[in-house]
């Protein structure tokens, strides 16, 4: 049975021209997404519980999820070696891991550890997302701007599932041994992250760097006044919180080689960022920790570089306390260079000549994104090298859509509103969508100048000659719509 995993958004400003879908499978048989020609036969193996496609909005990648024993196991990657691919890679991680997909049944059985995975990408999703030119949209992905990446095989050891010691090893693999103990460390060592990072313009080793990995989770529960009647009582108390934010768990500073070492992580899923005086600080990526795993990586850094700039309105007068946020980042070697963790973004904010410095940059390109009471940014996508001289960023003004859905006997409550561009949405256009309340009233602000569609109906804008209204929106203005059911 195939199910689907919808990811809601209320509205996209960058609009993609893809679904925001995950899609679910058992264990039905799947076909050819032109794989490489043996990748059937893995797929397809009996002792498969389930598959997904993802990533979202962009879709191609495929993983599927096996449960057995090192009979079982010996199988697929006997089959796994005969597929015809430049590169296949298996990784081996102490453990098992849980299927996140796993069915009710399954669940309510106890059948949810999952022994391997393998999975396998439709070349041209790959290089639709990754491999776009001129954009830096996915830069923080490893896959940016790579190679397609290669069939791979993850097998998590287990004396549940698979025995790594009845496990016999096909010759032609290329081999990421994740086992903490396979390089030498102790049982009481942990989870490991390691790694060297060198120079990106001479190949040097960055001496002294700290690495550091965080979670992102709650936020402390902060001391704030007590509340009675609605006025402030005196009291101090401490009260729940429920903003989010990134809590450190452990840092260690590299060597003068460049080596760098985290012993005793705890389990969970972290962050892991490196920083170092005189260079742009970068994010690694996500790793998984169980006791015993081990992550390796090898970083090229990129010495830190200030950018200046102004931002302006379509007449060049400046606009201040305008928001400058940086967005997507790639260094010197083409590739992605991201600097700050997810929702940590660096941000700053314009003076009164809307003026802006960002500092801790690679060399490279980036993506800035500038936002402004009533105004929207012109040419937002546009990548800039840095360093460059003063940018200069333009703002034009926004407009506003105000309506209300009336007629029929239906209640409106809860139904969709959206607005698409005239010519279809694409990467940087503006649309939007919004859950209608009592009465039917709706309103889109701080909209970009043009013309768009607007429709109560969610699927007309992937239908053609739908049921929907052209108005065009002009900057300082308000168009009233009214739609009639």
């Amino acid at each position: 049975m195939k199910r689907t995993i919808v990811l809601g958004l209320t509205s996209l400003f960058l609009s993609l021209s893809a679904s925001g879908l995950i899609f679910v499978g058992g264990k039905e048989p799947v076909t050819d997404k032109n794989w490489p020609a043996g990748s059937l036969d893995v797929a397809n193996h009996k002792s498969r519980q389930s598959w997904t496609e993802g990533p979202p909005f962009g879709g191609g990648l495929w993983s599927f999820q096996f449960r057995g024993n090192a009979g079982a196991f010996n199988e697929v990657i006997a089959k796994f070696a005969l597929i015809k691919a430049p590169d296949l890679l298996l990784i081996i991680h102490e453990g098992a891991t849980e299927n996140p997909y796993a069915s009710p049944e399954d669940k309510a059985k106890g059948l949810q550890r999952v022994d391997w995975i393998y999975t396998v990408w439709t070349p041209e999703n790959f290089y639709r997302l990754f491999g776009m030119s001129g954009s830096l949209f996915a830069s923080d992905r490893p896959e940016f701007r790579a190679e397609l990446s290669p069939p791979q095989l993850d097998v998590f050891v287990s004396p549940e599932g698979v025995d790594w010691s009845l496990v016999q090893l096909p010759p032609g693999l290329r081999i990421i041994d994740e086992r903490a103990a396979s390089h030498g460390y102790k049982p009481e060592d942990g989870a490991v992250v390691a790694g060297t990072a060198y120079d990106m313009l001479s190949s040097k080793p960055v001496a002294a760097v700290e690495v550091s990995v965080a979670r992102y989770e709650n936020k402390p529960s902060k001391k704030l006044p007590g509340i009675v009647g609605g006025e402030t009582d005196g009291k101090i108390e401490l009260k729940a919180t429920n903003d989010m934010g990134w809590t450190e768990i452990a840092t260690a500073i590299g060597d003068a080689d460049g080596r760098f070492e985290l012993k005793n992580l705890p389990p969970g899923s972290y962050n892991v960022l490196l920083k170092c005086v005189g260079y742009a600080p970068r994010v690694l990526g996500y790793v998984q920790c169980k006791n015993g795993t081990f992550k390796s990586f090898s970083v090229r850094m990129s010495p830190g570089v200030e950018q200046s700039g102004n931002v302006v309105d379509s007449d060049g007068k400046p606009i201040a306390n305008a928001k400058v946020r940086v967005d997507h980042v790639i260094g010197d070697d083409g590739r992605g260079y991201p600097i700050s963790r997810v929702n940590d973004n660096q941000e700053v904010t314009t003076d009164a000549a809307g003026h802006f410095t960002l500092t801790g940059l690679p060399r490279g390109e980036v993506v800035l994104t500038v936002m402004g009471k009533n105004l929207h940014q012109i040419d937002m996508l546009k990548a800039h090298s840095i360093p460059c001289p003063p940018l200069i960023l333009k703002m034009a003004g926004t407009g506003t859509i105000r309506g209300r859905v009336t007629g029929g006997n239906a209640n409106v409550t809860g139904q969709t509103i959206s607005v698409w561009p005239e010519g279809g949405e694409v990467v940087g256009s503006w649309g939007g969508s919004m859950n209608l309340p009592e009465g039917g009233a709706f309103v889109f602000e701080e909209v970009p100048p043009g013309k768009y569609f607007i429709s109560d109906n969610p699927g007309a804008k992937f239908q053609k000659n739908s049921q929907s209204t052209l108005i065009e929106v002009k900057a300082g203005e308000t168009v009233e719509v009214e739609l009639k059911k």
